[in-house]
């Protein structure tokens, strides 16, 4: 495995994947919120149950964003790998 920082301060591409699939996780479960949490927010506080359809929607976006920049990486870092 390469390090996880090179001496030219690049993160490597095994530690940059790792943090694209944390971050398309975390992405996921506010793209995806649970069951009733529209509905339990909107009890807590009218005025943010209004935007979190909106917040979906964004977060929505960005996860398919990620996804395609996470299956992109993959390639090239694979593409890379053979022509080692």
């Amino acid at each position: 495995m390469k390090n996880v920082i090179n001496l030219a301060g690049q993160i490597s591409d095994t530690k940059l994947l790792a943090d694209l699939d944390a971050e398309i996780a975390s992405t996921e479960r506010a793209a995806h919120p649970p069951e009733g949490s529209q509905a339990l927010l909107g009890i807590i506080s009218p005025n943010l149950a209004g935007i979190m359809p909106v917040a979906t929607k964004q977060a929505s976006k960005r996860l398919f964003l990620l996804k395609q920049v996470r299956a992109r990486l993959a390639e090239l870092t694979e593409k890379e790998r053979k022509h080692e």
